[in-house]
């Protein structure tokens, strides 16, 4: 059963458990508020879902307030309103948010849109492109905690999930529940400056997993990066390549559970100057990893208390090629194996190179 809003808002309803969902509205336009509750025939109906294509390509939505009562935004619900300027996840003085999901492509090409409130912080899930080429969109929260004191549930950022937001200039502290950074995240996020892991409270241990491939690539504006959690496992292929004023690099701990730096990860960052806390559990240093870091002055992966528990095996092609200022690398792990073809190619100042005792790098 549907029902017609005077704003040309159109809503199922389930009379089995009386929620409404917001389904294809193609007439609505200027401001719009979703309420959390309507009416229909003496019944009382709560708005619970908006679907999939809800609002898609619609040109005369200028404003969207979703009610705290709305669990899921569903696939392509807001796609390509290019004239949505904001959004507003409504609260309630007294209730948490029952938001959980942002699907795919939910806002995704809204090219004008310019605010948007705190994410809720009962959100679990922003999903693939959710975000994509919101060209105008500036600044992303999400919120520290809900009304009841309940911290973040933000478990995954999705892929593509902000890609090519090129003014988006800030985003909040990436809460320490999230587990995965997906692939191209925040790729051609030209304008952001820092990325902050984890919570502001340092007692608390971050579930971050994987930052997955090219998902802060080509975000020429990003200076700082906070010490990456030592629960990551995984910098994907060209994570980060291409940060041009990136200046340094921290990890929280020698103990880090890092296994592989991917290829091209930190390829082209000119500007970087120090990488600290090398993990002690790395593997693998992957082909072009650092190459053109033409600030990086010294390597170090680890003092020598560290390097007898050390993992290295392979050192990857290319992977400080073209460092030119680099001078020296030292407390190279007695685990390396393999330095691969051109591993230090047209490092010119490199004037030390100095190996644990006992390594046994079978190709120099």
């Amino acid at each position: 059963m549907e029902s017609t809003l005077e704003n040309g808002l159109v809503v199922k309803l389930n009379k089995d458990n009386f929620m409404a969902t917001v389904t294809r509205s193609k007439d609505v336009k200027g401001d719009i508020s979703i309420p959390q509750i309507i009416e229909h025939e003496s019944d009382k109906y709560v708005i619970s879902k908006i679907e999939s294509y809800a609002f898609s390509q619609n040109s005369l939505l200028i404003s969207i307030s979703i009610p705290f009562t709305v669990r899921i935004i569903e696939e392509s619900a807001f796609y390509k309103c290019d004239q949505l300027k904001s959004i507003e996840f409504a609260s309630d003085p007294d209730k948490d948010s029952l938001l959980e999901e942002i699907g795919n492509f939910a806002f995704g090409d809204c090219i004008n849109l310019e605010i948007m409130s705190p994410i809720p912080s009962s959100v679990r899930r922003i999903g693939n492109s959710s975000f994509s080429k919101c060209q105008n969109l500036k600044s992303v929260t999400i919120e520290t905690s809900s009304k009841s004191g309940i911290p973040p549930l933000l478990e995954e950022i999705g892929n593509v999930a902000f890609y090519s937001c090129t003014n988006l200039e800030s985003i909040s502290i990436i809460p320490s529940t999230v587990r995965r950074i997906g692939e191209s995240a925040f790729y051609k996020c030209t304008s952001l400056t820092s990325v902050t892991f984890g919570s502001s409270d340092e007692s608390k241990e971050s579930n971050l997993k994987e930052i997955s491939k090219f998902a802060f690539a080509d975000c020429f504006s990003l200076e700082t990066v906070s010490k990456i959690p030592a629960s990551v496992c995984q910098i994907g292929e060209s994570s980060f390549a291409n940060c041009t004023r990136l200046k340094s690099l921290s990890f929280s701990s020698y103990e880090s559970l890092l296994e592989e730096i991917g290829n091209e990860s930190f390829y082209n960052c000119t500007s970087l100057e120090s990488v600290t806390f090398f993990p002690s559990n790395c593997r693998k240093i992957g082909k072009y990893a650092f190459c053109k870091c033409e600030k990086l002055k010294s390597f170090s992966f680890g003092p020598e208390s560290t390097n007898s528990s050390a993992s290295l095996e392979e050192i990857g092609d290319y992977a400080f090629c073209d460092c030119l200022s680099i001078e020296k690398v030292t407390s190279i792990p007695v685990t390396l194996r393999k330095i691969s073809n051109s591993s230090f190619y047209k490092c010119g100042k490199l004037k030390l190179l100095t190996f644990g005792s006992g390594a046994d790098a079978k190709r120099l």
